[in-house]
């Protein structure tokens, strides 16, 4: 006779998680923030074109090196000069590679952003000559359509150009830099003439500023740490782009750089060792700047990208410390007491586990019933409510 199945007690499965009020502000709020479809596509389409014209751009300087080579070595054999070489050797590319770099590489674009970043690698120090010349050659070589205009706007003080389609209002900026100055400033060294004697042929006469390519290289490294770190860490991206959001809102919170958000919610988030909703991975981040780790006495945050040990919360003051860590522990009142929607600045959403008892309520008041939030007495402060330095 076989036994009688075991009656089902109401035990959920321990690997699904019900969605909670916080997740759905979080999201709601995400979906708010998100670029549409169409500004993707856009951004997209005006990198992928972009990089196909800093490759023709290439081909072209590496062309000309390649006749003046030819030239310099016919010149020599007419002087009777022997060639040391059997062989000709190429030159090197002046423009070696082109890669994506910040929010667009990270993937942490919001609807509000209209500028994104790539960086040029050169074989050589960049210089003021080779920027005109790629600014020069860039809008013979793009694609556009019939009625469209490509404007390229040159910025040497920055080591860059802009290039923008009149079809969009994104703006490419473009960096040039090359992986030689960074050995000489590790070095310890002078300017970039230096490092370009070091390598091959005279110092160049007119180089480019030099701290804006070393920022440039910088980015290159972030990148690539974030692709490894934070790509799969769950709901990391989100919480960023939350974070970038209140950032850009809430005055207090400015202080506090990409650079130093990044790696303070991949430390939050990765030591926990478990995945966490994206309402639970926003609240942990809120909760680990209210406990104080942005005090000077606290562990710092060190800058894994560099070789030295550099604490990349060393330039905030200790009043901005407080201020913010302030405004988190205000935050993280208003999470305890189920109003994530003012953190957020969005408009409460209903909450759908209460509806049965607000259905019966005589009010018809929604979920005042079930609100944790305790009464305002007659001391409580107009800034109630809101995320407030």
């Amino acid at each position: 006779m076989p036994l009688p199945a075991r009656p089902w007690c109401g035990v959920m499965d321990p690997g699904r998680r019900i969605e909670t009020v916080e997740d759905r502000h979080v999201m709601a709020k995400h979906r708010s923030i998100y670029p549409e479809e169409s500004q993707l596509t856009a951004i997209e389409k005006l990198v992928s074109v972009t990089e196909k014209a800093l490759k023709a751009v290439s081909d072209s300087l590496a062309q000309e090196e390649i006749k003046k080579s030819d030239n310099e070595i016919k010149e020599s054999q007419e002087e009777g000069i022997a060639s040391h070489s059997t062989e000709t050797q190429q030159p090197d590319r002046i423009l070696k590679g082109v890669m994506r770099v910040g929010l667009l590489a990270k993937g942490l674009l919001l609807k509000t952003d209209r500028e994104v970043q790539l960086v040029v690698l050169c074989s050589q120090p960049p210089t003021r000559t080779l920027l005109s010349k790629v600014v020069r050659l860039l809008p013979q070589v793009i694609e556009k359509g019939e009625n469209e205009v490509v404007t390229v706007v040159e910025k040497p003080d920055e080591s860059a150009l802009l290039l923008k389609h009149s079809s969009s209002d994104i703006i490419c900026r473009i960096v040039l830099t090359c992986v030689l100055l960074r050995e000489e400033h590790a070095a310890g060294e002078g300017d970039g003439a230096t490092a370009a004697a070091g390598a091959k042929g005279a110092p160049p006469k007119d180089p480019l500023p030099k701290v804006p390519c070393l920022e440039a290289l910088a980015e290159l490294r972030h990148a690539k740490w974030f692709q490894v770190r934070c790509s799969n860490l769950q709901s990391a991206a989100i919480t960023l782009r939350i974070l970038r959001d209140v950032r850009q809102r809430v005055q207090t919170w400015q202080p506090l750089r990409a650079w130093m958000t990044e790696l303070l919610v991949e430390k939050v988030l990765s030591s926990l060792g478990a995945p966490l909703s994206p309402g639970d991975a926003v609240r942990r981040v809120f909760e680990a700047v209210a406990s104080g780790i942005l005090f000077s006495s606290g562990p710092g945050l060190i800058d894994p990208c560099e070789k030295q040990s550099v604490d990349v919360l060393a330039e905030l003051t200790g009043q901005q410390r407080e201020d913010i860590t302030s405004s988190s522990q205000h935050a993280l009142r208003l999470i305890a007491f189920n109003q994530m929607y003012k953190v957020l600045a969005i408009d409460r959403l209903p909450d759908i586990r209460n509806s049965y008892g607000s259905s019966n309520s005589n009010s018809g008041s929604g979920n005042v019933l079930n609100d944790r939030k305790r009464p305002r007495d007659s001391n409580a402060s107009l800034d109630d409510g809101e995320v407030v330095g």
